[in-house]
């Protein structure tokens, strides 16, 4: 059974990434403790072309990554009750490639208490946060690894964690938890985020509830500061300010 839980990764459906539906599919086979999950931009191809497939074990899951107006804020939605997202992949396709969040059928969907709301990659959004984007039930924000490595210097990763903690206590009216997202594109960075489930997931619906209630621990590796790897280790709900770990 599995212990752990990658929320973003991208496979063919995602024309930015270098991963292939059956590449990930061999990894998920092969990497049992992880909870096999996809996260294609705008769509829920891979699970209406796989979702009986043999390596997602156990099944149940499902998510996609939805980008918003013209602030491009990214959203991930995840849920384990499949009728919750009937008729948003073609409303999706539909609104274009970024929607509008005004759109009153979208809003149902990211009002829906079935579906976790995501703030991916969240620190790319100028400020002020655009009030539609405040009032969302935000269930989390996520310490993205793929643009941790993006930073010149150690230093920068530790301010940028910090960051997300500001936005959690001052600007949102209810702080939503931290959970760790790979951003995966390309196979060798598969497993290298995640968040560990502190007991065995039997189910889909026993995962989400494990995340709700926090009940989990983050983890990021982050690369590329000329052979310096960074791990990034938090848990969901801060007590304080500042309480996350950075460690070269």
């Amino acid at each position: 059974m599995p212990t752990r839980l990658d929320p973003h990764v991208h496979a063919t459906a995602s024309s930015c990434s270098r991963l292939t539906d059956e590449e990930f599919l061999q990894w998920a086979g092969a990497n049992p403790n992880y909870f096999p999950l996809v996260a294609d931009h705008q769509s829920l191809e891979f699970y209406e072309r796989h979702g009986q497939d043999p390596r997602l074990h156990p099944r149940g899951l499902f998510a996609l990554e939805v980008t918003l107006g013209a602030a491009w804020v990214d959203l991930l939605l995840l849920t384990a009750e499949p009728e919750a997202f009937a008729g948003l992949h073609e409303l999706l396709w539909r609104l274009g490639r970024t929607a509008d969040p005004d759109n009153d059928e979208l809003r149902a969907y990211l009002h829906d208490p079935r579906i976790l709301l995501i703030w991916a990659h969240p620190l790319e959004v100028e400020l002020p946060l655009p009030g539609w984007l405040v009032e969302l039930p935000l269930d989390f924000l996520e310490v993205n690894a793929a643009r941790l490595s993006f930073m010149a210097k150690p230093e920068r990763v530790r301010d940028h964690v910090q960051a997300l903690d500001s936005i959690r206590h001052d600007l949102l009216p209810d702080p939503p938890m931290l959970i760790a997202g790979s951003d995966s594109h390309q196979g060798w960075t598969l497993g290298t985020s995640y968040n560990q489930f502190y007991r065995e997931v039997e189910s889909a619906e026993q995962a989400v509830q494990l995340l709700r209630r926090g009940a989990f621990r983050g983890h990021v590796e982050v690369s590329g500061f000329h052979g310096q790897a960074l791990v990034v280790e938090f848990e969901p709900k801060p007590q304080r300010m500042g309480e996350l770990e950075v460690e070269a």
